[in-house]
């Protein structure tokens, strides 16, 4: 039996996700924090839901989620200008 990995970038995953479901809110400035707390839980659901879906699709065998460290990457050793110029994250 062939092993069949699923990688994830879950902080990518939860962001997008995220985004949409802050997105009807954001016209105004200011969210109200029952506000903020179910868009915090429809993220949850989603993600889960997301998920499912992929292991559903793809059927693998292992899966893998992975997020992103405070510390720098290797990228930043052999790419000393790598993400020169974007924003930094809050």
């Amino acid at each position: 039996m062939s092993a069949h990995l699923v990688l994830i970038d879950a902080l990518n995953l939860i962001r997008r996700i995220y985004a949409v479901q802050e997105r009807p809110f954001l016209l105004n400035n200011e969210l109200a924090e029952s506000t903020k707390q179910q868009v915090l839980f429809n993220t949850q659901q989603a993600t889960v839901n997301a998920i499912k879906k992929i292991i559903d699709l793809l059927q693998p065998t292992h899966i893998l989620t992975v997020f992103d460290s405070k510390n720098s990457c290797w990228r930043y050793d052999i790419f000393p200008d790598y993400k020169k110029g974007r924003k930094k994250n809050a």
